[in-house]
């Protein structure tokens, strides 16, 4: 797809694909609610039938309830005692996220980076800052022990050469990401780290460019695996695969055995 089609984004930042898929649903004469959470699922005689809001209101379900709650929000805390199993709710607790978190650096810029390879690469809006095959064991072995990677690998993202409109006339944005273990050994916090880490993937980035010097940069802002589960509940220990990707948890067995093909065990809940 990205070699036949290149990289498609939204115009004016992420938040615009939300926005154009609530349009969608509405033109087709859907609502979509806001600031609107869910207190549990409306269960009777083992058939879904609707949804209670934190607020109180009910909305009752014409054909069927759809979920695109992590398993453990969906079963563990919006559906009443008694209704589900015990081997189910075995199976739904036992359901790993993972230990391996996303650590992002948001950066305002006066100008994209400039990079040693030439015209041709600062053309391009993303990058893969990789290393080589023991490198990366290093990488994930230091993830195994709960320490935050000595060399990590680095994905940049310079979206403005793509979509101007994300920066004011004249600027851009860069991301940079990294995998990194979601709790540290030694009771250390992400949040205590977070700046000298984020200074880590700066003196990489700028050992492959030539203008990411501090006169460049106009700001950041630092996403932590905290701070990422904080934005999106379901982005459990800031993971973004929705869910450890063993074999476990692969195929017939995602997310658990049995219910692989949106199925629960609770009639017309997907």
């Amino acid at each position: 797809g990205i070699h036949i089609y290149g990289q498609s984004i939204p115009e004016g930042g992420s938040q615009m694909l939300a926005e154009s898929l609530a349009r969608y649903v509405e033109a087709r004469g859907g609502k979509v609610l806001t600031d609107a959470p869910v207190q549990k699922f409306l269960v009777d005689k083992g058939e879904a039938k609707g949804i209670k809001l934190a607020g109180g209101d009910e909305i009752l379900a014409a054909k069927a309830v759809v979920t695109s709650l992590d398993p453990k929000l969906s079963f563990l805390q919006l559906v009443d005692d008694g209704v589900l199993d015990s081997g189910f709710l075995s199976l739904i607790k036992n359901f790993s996220f993972g230990n391996i978190g996303c650590f992002r650096v948001h950066y305002a810029l006066n100008d994209a980076p400039q990079f040693h390879n030439g015209a041709e690469m600062n053309k391009t809006s993303f990058q893969r800052i990789s290393l080589s095959m023991p490198e990366t064991q290093d990488q994930y072995a230091d993830i195994a022990l709960g320490l935050p990677p000595g060399n990590p690998f680095i994905w940049v993202a310079c979206w403005t050469l793509l979509d101007p409109s994300r920066a004011p006339d004249g600027k851009h944005t860069l991301i940079l990401d990294t995998f990194v273990p979601n709790k540290l050994s030694g009771g250390k916090r992400w949040d205590d780290i977070k700046e000298g880490y984020a200074d880590v993937l700066l003196a990489k980035v700028r050992e492959y460019t030539t203008n990411m010097d501090d006169s460049n940069l106009l700001g950041r802002y630092i996403d932590t695996p905290d701070t990422i589960e904080v934005a999106n509940p379901c982005l459990v220990g800031g993971t973004t695969n929705g869910g450890e990707r063993t074999l476990a948890q692969t195929g017939y067995f995602r997310p658990v055995p049995g219910y692989s093909e949106y199925r629960s065990p609770i009639n017309k809940l997907y």
